[in-house]
Order: structure tokens, then sequence, then C-alpha cells
């Protein structure tokens, strides 16, 4: 993207700079070429080492571990369906209640899983438990609370 730059003092004509890793910052003496950062998500251009571990796992070609996987996820479907049904049994006399604190613990876990909906082993947890909240609220319907 181009921007047209503040009038020029007088002085030698300018040259393209390179900006470290993310291209040219001044293209020429009348416009200013912005930088683009990079995205968030290409691992290979990231300092950060907490997450080196996920380029390594994609460039490794290892294949994904299904059976793992898919046994994870369902665990953690029956978990947070189980914490769900609980949460709203247990303040199902007042139901404004249940409703609050169901949104609350969906908009709390929401962002999380989101995040991790495309790491490699993470992913199998967020998408059992993004299950595990819809199942857990099929049941709040289905099933009768104890009394």
């Amino acid at each position: 993207m181009t921007v047209p730059a503040e009038p020029a003092a007088a002085g030698p004509p300018h040259e393209p700079r390179a900006a470290p890793e993310f291209g040219v910052v001044s293209a020429s003496p009348g416009t200013v070429a912005l930088a683009e950062e990079p995205s968030p998500l290409e691992d290979e251009r990231s300092a950060d080492p907490d997450w080196a571990w996920v380029a390594e796992w994609r460039a490794s070609g290892e294949k994904t571990p299904w059976a793992q996987g898919v046994a994870l996820g369902g665990f953690m479907l029956f978990l947070v369906a189980s914490a769900i049904f609980v949460l709203t049994a247990g303040v199902s006399e007042t139901p404004w209640l249940a409703i609050v604190l169901n949104v609350l613990v969906a908009g709390g876990i929401g962002p999380q899983l989101w995040l991790a909906r495309n790491l490699p082993v993470l992913r199998f947890i967020a998408w059992g438990a993004a299950l595990g909240v819809l199942a857990g609220w099929l049941a709040c319907f289905v099933i009768p609370f104890p009394t």
C-alpha cells in the first residue's frame, strides 16, 4: 500500500531502505510504502521459542495421530459436557443464573478454543471441548434435572 508522504526537504534523493524482515519502508522521495507485518500463523518466521515446536512439527511431515486425537477429543467432549450439565443442574432453580453461567463458561473458553483449533495436538482438545459444550447444552434440554 502506498501513502503520499509529506513534502521532502531539499537534499539528495532517497534510496529504498529495507526494514528488518518486513520489506521496503521508503520507496521514493514522494511516497512511503507501509511495511507489512508477518502473519502470526507463519511459524517459520517466528522468533518466539514457545511456538517453535509447531513449525518443527509441520516441517517434519509426521502423520496426524488420528486414533489418539479422536480418543482425546472424545474424553474432552465427555468431560466438558458433564461439567456443563452439572453446572446447569446445580442452579436449575434459578434459570437466569444458569443462562448467565453458561454464557460465561462458553465465552471464557471460546477464544482459547479458537486459537487452538489449528495446532497439531491441541486441535483435538479444542474440537472435543467445543462439541462438549454443545452436547452439555443439549443434555440440559433432554435429560431431566435431578431434584
